[in-house]
């Protein structure tokens, strides 16, 4: 058996046209024709699974609590389309439905697998794929093709990163940097050793580092757009904390840098505790946002910027969050999340100015 005849990621689709007499027409046309009952077959799949705990959230239907049924049906349509395409893509590098569902990750348009993903295919093939060194300044991966003597080594470094600027642009370079730096050096020796068998596909890691994932918290402040202040947004309790915004504190530095054995940031520049988190997820679900779109949402509009994470929040940001969030009730909740409007920074101001006036007032009563 060849190298090619071992890794044949067609096979999948044979099988969903088993029995099906292929009419005399020319093979690109028959090729396509093929490609489009594999194409249903996988949507009726889809179609069954697409509410199951099975598929992952971002195949999952979104649907916003207030959308009509037609807006409903909608939605479940684009997951529908969305995670069929998904298990299309993964067939076309040898992955099952499910491992497709799994596994292929969509960024801005971009179809991306987890370098775990890609060594797991290339070995699957009959290449070798096996890690010389992890640390944290450098990670060693190595790779042979089968039947070749030769061996791919990539070495990608924690100053190479810095250098291209990876390291100010993905903050996981800080939070896990030996998983950062394998997957970039494993990634590249894949596709050095085997590019058959990822067919071009970009590394989830790669596609971070170029930009393409979720922008970092500064990035989505700078990006957001000024909408004119609402009147539910106008009665908002302002939060009692300081709100200062966590990129304000900048990453921690890396051993190397200057600063590496310098103190801490201030206690108030910190990231929100895991007890901060369990109250204010409690304190949300009272307000009928545990949903986690609902909840970012509410909580987007009372800190003043779009929030992905309530990781993100700062231990002040927080304990500022859940005193607003005890002062409101379910209903004033629900205005505020049916007007999608958000206060521009020039509008926070003016609520925390107008909140301390009357803090001030009743003081002096």
């Amino acid at each position: 058996m060849t190298e090619i005849e071992r890794h044949d990621p067609d096979r999948w689709r044979e099988a969903a046209v088993v029995g099906v007499q292929q009419p005399s027409v020319p093979e690109g046309v028959a090729a396509i024709q093929i490609w489009a009952r594999t194409a249903q077959a996988a949507a009726e799949l889809v179609e069954r699974l697409v509410d199951s705990p099975f598929v992952p959230d971002a195949f999952r239907p979104r649907i916003d609590p207030r959308a009509t049924l037609e807006q409903r049906h909608e939605a479940r349509q684009i997951a529908i389309a969305t995670a069929t395409a998904a298990v299309l893509y993964g067939g076309e590098i040898g992955l099952s439905p499910m491992q497709a569902l799994a596994n292929v990750i969509v960024i801005k348009g971009k179809p991306s697998l987890y370098a775990d993903t890609m060594v797991a295919l290339v070995q699957a093939a009959g290449h070798e794929i096996w890690t010389e060194e992890v640390t944290d300044a450098r990670a060693i991966v190595c790779g042979r093709r089968v039947g070749s003597q030769h061996v791919e080594r990539v070495a990608f470094t924690m100053e190479r990163a810095r250098k291209a600027g990876y390291v100010a642009q993905n903050k996981k370079y800080h939070d896990d940097p030996q998983s950062m730096l394998y997957a970039r050096a494993a990634s590249t020796v894949c596709r050095r050793t085997a590019p058959e068998v990822l067919k071009g596909i970009p590394v989830v890691e790669e596609l971070w580092d170029q930009g393409d994932g979720s922008p970092p918290p500064a990035e989505r402040t700078a990006q957001r757009a000024t909408r004119p202040r609402s009147a539910a947004v106008r009665a908002l309790p302002a939060p009692t904390a300081s709100s200062a915004p966590v990129e304000a504190a900048g990453p921690p530095p890396l051993p190397g840098e200057d600063g590496y054995d310098q103190p801490a940031p201030p206690e108030s520049l910190s990231l929100i505790t895991s007890a901060q988190q369990k109250k204010l997820h409690a304190t949300l679900a009272d307000l009928n946002c545990a949903d986690r779109d609902r909840g970012l949402r509410l909580v987007g509009v009372i800190v003043g910027r779009p929030v992905e994470s309530t990781k993100e929040l700062t231990k002040d940001e927080t304990t500022g969050l859940i005193d607003t969030l005890a002062q409101m009730t379910a209903e004033s909740v629900a205005d505020l999340i049916a007007d999608e409007s958000e206060p521009s920074p020039e509008d926070l101001a003016a609520i925390n100015a107008e909140a301390a006036a009357q803090t001030a007032e009743n003081a002096t009563r």
